[in-house]
């Protein structure tokens, strides 16, 4: 069965639910690398980028797996995502909660890789290729940090030896062609909110009323909510200070 019919046709540039964060994710490293290899001084080296010119670019650099085709005319960096683990921060992933309505903020911070493929004819070339993409990712580390909106960005890259592109190309029509990886670690931090509030806080209804020392709102399911202690009672009431005694 086709799958034309049912399926959408994926769009990299869409913005919507449908887009998760890891695409984000590969386009931080991906604009940053075609920024740093767009500079005039890689012209004739080899290594330029020029995006608005595919046909006369001397590098391509992007997200996806590349065509053989393609990559038996032009070299290729190829920013490929590795692996990703929640790292369960705190109890429950809580960042904090919001008392009077319930609502809630939970965090995670996530580590994960991203490969550079340094792919091309000469292993010379990928070696270079892959120097450059993790001099530059190290040096600007602050920058990329900063504008991909990252946790951390790590500085203990690793190059990996020349070796066959096989296992991200398919079968070689050519034995010239090789690949160098560059590994880069880095630590993205996520947060959601749920806005919701509890069905509890939802039907509470508090106000307050001065009884002796102790000023305590209406029970919420046959307990305490919360016990208010008056240091000094006096006309402003915003001297008082909650303090929880019961668990909504």
């Amino acid at each position: 069965m086709s799958s034309e019919g049912t399926i959408r046709n994926f769009d990299p540039l869409e913005r919507s639910l449908a887009c998760d964060p890891t695409t984000q994710l590969q386009r931080v490293f991906v604009y940053f690398l075609q920024a740093y290899f767009e500079h005039p001084e890689f012209k004739g080296s080899g290594m330029h980028f020029q995006g608005n010119d595919h046909e006369e670019t001397e590098l391509i650099i992007t997200s996806e797996k590349p065509r053989l085709s393609a990559l038996e005319k032009t070299p290729h960096i190829s920013c490929i995502l590795g692996s990703m683990q929640w790292s369960q921060l705190g109890h429950d992933q809580m960042q904090n909660t919001v008392l009077s309505t319930g609502a809630r903020t939970h965090t995670d911070l996530i580590p994960s890789t991203m490969a550079y493929h340094c792919q091309g004819k000469e292993g010379t070339h990928c070696r270079r290729l892959a120097w450059q993409a993790s001099w530059a990712t190290n040096a600007f580390c602050r920058i990329l940090t900063r504008s991909g909106g990252l946790h951390r960005v790590g500085r203990n890259h690793s190059i990996s030896p020349e070796s066959g592109p096989t296992a991200f190309v398919g079968q070689l029509a050519s034995e010239e062609l090789c690949s160098v990886v560059v590994q880069v670690p880095f630590f993205w931090q996520t947060q959601w909110r749920i806005r919701r509030p509890a069905p509890s806080f939802e039907r509470a209804e508090f106000t307050l009323n001065v009884r002796g020392h102790v000023v305590k709102p209406p029970n919420v399911r046959g307990r305490p909510a919360y016990s208010v202690p008056l240091k000094e009672y006096g006309e402003r009431l915003n001297t008082v200070r909650l303090t929880q005694k019961g668990q909504v």
